[in-house]
């Protein structure tokens, strides 16, 4: 079960009087303003002591410049852009034994709201429980199993040393043997464990990336994206799959961008609808009724 309440703030405004080029400077992150989402660097070689270098994140998820300046600065100096709020006032609870879909148009905050659940640090204020745990406590990390939609990740392990990396993190060593009997055969990678992952096609690896949040055995089982680069026969075995572990009581959130996938499959989806507010609805199991909740709430009207 997970519980959110979120206030994040996705601030995305900086300016410079100088033009930045970060290959002439060499930096390390060295704090983290949670409250505007800036970070201070301090600068190293000619720069050591002498700077410090305060970039933001922009909309391409790029580092960008605020200020270089030779003393730090306080949370009081930067210029916050109020428009850009991703979530305000928001709050849902997710049950187990079920199947959420997360659904908004492309850029609205769906991984705004999956990270807002793994990674506290994002939450300019608010808070998540996980199992009545609250997502700051280091022990809520093993309540979950988190699978982002990015594909370059532990690339130099073979198939079967990253479940294995996978099974003793979530303390599950005793029952590795087992869990690969079970989820192995199913997705079809017998053939690849002991592959590099670097090897792998994309749908591979995305396959290689679930057996592992499978074989955690976390309560709650959360995709960004899952059937990405998976063909018809994956999509359904993996269904099948999902379907058994909310049978066991386990709670399953993953974002798609296909309504015809989540007509057919999911228990309840959430809706981020153009004005950044949450809603939650049962799955009417009708694409054309889902269609039109997501064209009518969703879709940003010009």
């Amino acid at each position: 079960m997970v519980q959110i309440l979120l206030w994040a703030e996705n601030i995305v405004d900086y300016s410079t009087d100088e033009e930045f080029d970060d290959s002439q400077i060499s930096f390390t992150a060295a704090k983290i303003y949670n409250s505007v989402n800036h970070l201070i660097c301090v600068g190293s070689d000619d720069l050591l002591n002498n700077y410090c270098i305060h970039l933001f994140i922009d909309t391409d998820g790029i580092l960008q410049p605020y200020a270089i300046t030779n003393t730090p600065m306080q949370d009081s100096d930067y210029i916050l852009d109020e428009t850009n709020k991703i979530f305000e006032n928001e709050s849902i609870t997710l049950t187990n034994s079920c199947i959420y879909a997360l659904v908004g148009v492309n850029g609205i905050g769906k991984s705004t709201f999956l990270n807002s659940i793994i990674q506290p640090s994002t939450l300019d204020k608010g808070s998540v429980k996980i199992d009545d745990i609250p997502s700051t406590d280091f022990t809520a990390k093993y309540h979950y199993a988190f699978v982002p939609d990015t594909k370059d990740m532990f690339l130099n392990l073979t198939g079967k040393e990253y479940l294995q990396f996978v099974s003793e993190l979530y303390n599950q060593k005793e029952k590795f043997d087992e869990l690969l009997a079970i989820y192995i055969p199913k997705l079809k990678l017998e053939n690849s464990l002991e592959q590099t992952i670097s090897s792998y096609s994309l749908g591979m690896k995305q396959k290689i990336y679930l057996a592992g949040a499978f074989m955690s055995n976390a309560q709650n089982i959360i995709l960004d994206e899952p059937f990405n680069a998976i063909d018809p026969e994956s999509t359904s075995i993996i269904k099948k799959i999902l379907f058994d572990l909310k049978d066991t009581g386990k709670m399953i959130l993953f974002s798609v961008h296909n309504l015809d996938l989540v007509s057919n499959f999911c228990d309840k989806i959430i809706f981020i609808d153009n004005r950044h507010s949450i809603f939650e609805c049962n799955n009417p199991q009708n694409f054309d009724v889902l269609e039109k909740i997501f064209f009518d709430k969703c879709v940003i009207k010009k």
